[in-house]
């Protein structure tokens, strides 16, 4: 039901999606929405997918952006103020 958003989260954190090659997910909003439904909906796997992505090297920041302040406080023992592990 959500794979769409999910994929976005990844290809994100992946860096195959960014403002460069796709400005149009971060100035309409696709990237916040998808952030903030995945956050309230499942938020076992943005944890999942936060974590592997931070163990990586990856850069998560445009996701934490995303998320409510509460969201942020969840998952802040995943990341240091600047979103990395």
């Amino acid at each position: 039901m959500y794979e769409t958003r999910r994929q976005l989260i990844s290809d994100v954190v992946a860096g195959t999606v960014n403002e460069e090659n796709n400005p149009g997910v971060f100035e309409e909003d696709g990237l916040y929405l998808a952030a903030q439904i995945i956050e309230k909906r499942d938020p076992e796997w943005l944890r999942d997918a936060l974590d592997e992505a931070l163990s990586c090297g990856r850069r998560v920041a445009p996701i934490l952006e995303c998320l409510s302040p509460a969201g942020r406080a969840r998952f802040a023992d995943l990341f240091d103020e600047r979103g990395r592990k």
